[in-house]
């Protein structure tokens, strides 16, 4: 068998090995491969990436055994990603698997990529991070479904270590000088945990409640203010507690007149 070292061959013929659920015919169209045709260097680079880019491949060789220095019967291998017959959840308490089935993107019976898997991993790491569990960590798993080398089917397993629910222990805010950091939490949707409040954190009501903010002063004629920066800060003690701190930017005041406005610094 040869490297394809030696370039500027004639295909005397092409066979494609190692595909059990790709089409032969498909893998043979993109590679714009033909019988006459002579392999060049920019051909067979050509070929590898034309496979690569139909996402169903882990690894593409062109290989091939040549005659007279003249002919190639040119052999394109390629493995396939496994293909998932089962998907599970381990150590998932808070979410059901039938929610997690539903936001996650991998479907039984296809091939997947670590790019897909990791693609699922984001997903159900937003979902838990949406109810309050920041510090989730989430691994995944092939295990093959039989010892078979004709057979490429695994269960993709997804292992979930949940941490604590953490909840707002304070809201602070850093730039306001015109309003109190009490003013403006009561703008506010989130609300550190208290008296008939859990102090759940909602990642979709904080992007609500830095628009209210900006709207309260920009109500009081504070119109050029913006939030410069929001972070979430877990405390490193206690874990299960969270203080959110946002950055305003308030600017001038800006007074409104029938027929001109004019700022006052």
């Amino acid at each position: 068998m040869s490297d394809l070292s030696a370039q500027n061959l004639t295909i005397a013929s092409i066979e494609v090995e190692g595909n059990r659920m790709a089409d032969e015919s498909l893998i043979l169209s993109v590679s714009d491969l033909t019988v006459g045709s002579v392999l060049t260097s920019t051909a067979t680079q050509d070929a590898i990436r034309h496979i690569y880019d139909l996402g169903l491949f882990s690894d593409v060789q062109l290989l091939g055994e040549i005659e007279d220095d003249k002919y190639i019967d040119l052999i394109i291998k390629v493995e396939e990603y496994p293909v998932v017959t089962e998907v599970q959840y381990k150590g998932n308490d808070e979410i059901s698997d039938k929610d997690l089935r539903e936001i996650d993107s991998i479907r039984i019976g296809q091939m997947i990529s670590p790019n897909q898997v990791l693609a699922s991993v984001k997903q159900i790491k937003a979902k838990y991070q949406d109810k309050g569990y920041y510090r989730v960590k989430i691994e995944s798993e092939l295990k093959e479904v039989t010892d078979d080398p004709l057979t490429n089917e695994h269960i993709l397993v997804f292992n979930i270590d949940e941490g604590p629910k953490i909840r707002i222990r304070e809201i602070e805010f850093v730039g306001n000088e015109v309003f109190t950091d009490d003013k403006l939490r009561s703008k506010m949707g989130n609300k550190p945990k208290g008296f008939l409040r859990s102090g759940n954190f909602d990642p979709e009501k904080h992007e609500e409640d830095k628009e209210k903010i900006v709207q309260f002063y920009r109500e009081k004629g504070y119109i050029d203010a913006a939030i410069l920066s929001d972070t979430v800060i877990i405390d490193e003690v206690d874990p299960r507690w969270m203080t959110v701190q946002i950055e305003v930017y308030e600017g001038p005041r800006y007074y409104f007149g029938e027929t001109s406005f004019y700022g006052h610094k």
